[in-house]
């Protein structure tokens, strides 16, 4: 038995890929067979199965889910071999539902769950497999005893020894399955945030910030609301690397996001849009107010000191201003006037902004 949502998800262990599945299956496999064994037990009793087969019983429910599990865990490629052993689950039950005589309750509690838990980790591929292995184990015990023995009815006894699987089984699935559904949606959450934070800089990535802009670009144009676009990069970024090391430049770019961050406002969205080069989106803002946002950019930069004493360096700033023109049609258009504002600024002598002007 094994547990049904597990089968999409692979934890990665620090020294070999697939473990997390093992453990995974672990637990379910452990609770499901122990307590499925007590059924069995009560079926074998009400048909006056042989000593022997008792025992057989202890060893399947408290011996195979450790064994399965120092198998897998140390095999060279785990997975493959916790699927070995999820048919060997298969082969067992078939076994078991001809040694209790198929036995009417026990004995569809039993494959139900076979089933259903071993598609949903390995589709219909592996439902074809447990319905293989099932014959397989049942014919198995067809040779042991020498035929099959029936004993379709299930008497009191047997009817309560299914209840410890009945009813701890499934508690046990839905707190696994909680708590990898929460796994996965932390898991979820970092990789947006990873995927959004540039992590150098610590402001938004390229990506993100691309998609902002081109919804921010649509909704003024649909609602008829302003927005500002300022590009900026460090003036001479090379001349930092190669006078002071390529610690000292990521130094540098590391305390130009921790300004950013500082001074945009509530709404904004600055982010590291490639090397040195660095873009604030401004919703519903104006040139002016973009043009006031960078005076304050390069007062917190004039104030920013790197470097060890004696040492130390600062470094400055160019700027590219545009609103939304009349002109401008797309989000690449309204980048490129962005992006021709902070090469003119670049061209009058850096440590300077431009804005973008109409023809």
């Amino acid at each position: 038995m094994t547990d049904r949502i597990i089968g999409a998800v692979d934890i990665i262990a620090p020294t070999k890929k697939g473990l997390g599945f093992v453990r995974a299956i672990y637990i379910p496999r452990m609770i499901g067979f122990g307590t499925l064994c007590l059924a069995i037990a009560a079926a074998l009793q009400q048909r006056g199965a042989p000593v022997w087969l008792y025992g057989l019983d202890a060893v399947f429910g408290f011996v195979w889910p450790h064994l399965a599990f120092w198998r897998a865990s140390r095999h060279e490629k785990p997975v493959p071999a916790e699927y070995v052993n999820l048919r060997l689950d298969a082969v067992f039950c078939g076994f078991w539902a001809v040694a209790m005589g198929f036995n009417l309750l026990p004995s569809v509690i039993m494959v139900t769950v076979l089933l259903m838990d071993n598609s949903m980790v390995g589709g219909l591929k592996l439902l074809g497999q447990s319905l293989a292995g099932l014959f397989a184990g049942a014919l198995v015990a067809v040779v042991v005893f020498l035929g099959v023995p029936v004993c379709l009815h299930t008497d009191l006894l047997a009817r309560w020894a299914c209840a410890p699987f009945v009813v701890i089984y499934p508690v046990t699935i839905g707190v696994l399955s909680f708590r990898n559904g929460a796994k996965v949606n932390r898991e979820k959450r970092l990789l947006r945030q990873f995927s959004q934070i540039d992590s150098l800089s610590g402001v938004h990535s390229r990506i993100y910030w691309e998609r902002r802009l081109e919804e921010e670009f649509e909704r003024a144009r649909r609602y008829g609301r302003g927005a500002a676009l300022i590009l900026l990069d460090i003036d001479h970024f090379k001349s930092i690397n190669d006078n002071f090391g390529h610690m000292k430049g990521d130094d540098a770019i590391r305390a130009l996001g921790q300004v950013l961050q500082a001074q945009v406002r509530a709404g904004d969205v600055p982010a590291r849009i490639g090397g040195d080069e660095f873009g604030i989106l401004l919703p519903e803002a104006s040139g002016a107010e973009a043009v006031a946002l960078v005076r304050r950019i390069q007062a917190a930069i004039a104030e920013c000191k790197l470097g060890e004493p004696g040492s130390c360096f600062g470094f400055t700033l160019s700027f590219g201003i545009s609103d939304i023109p009349a002109q401008i049609g797309t989000p690449k258009e309204w980048l490129r006037a962005a992006d021709d504002a902070l090469y003119r600024a670049k061209r009058s002598g850096r440590n300077a902004f431009e804005i973008f002007q109409e023809v």
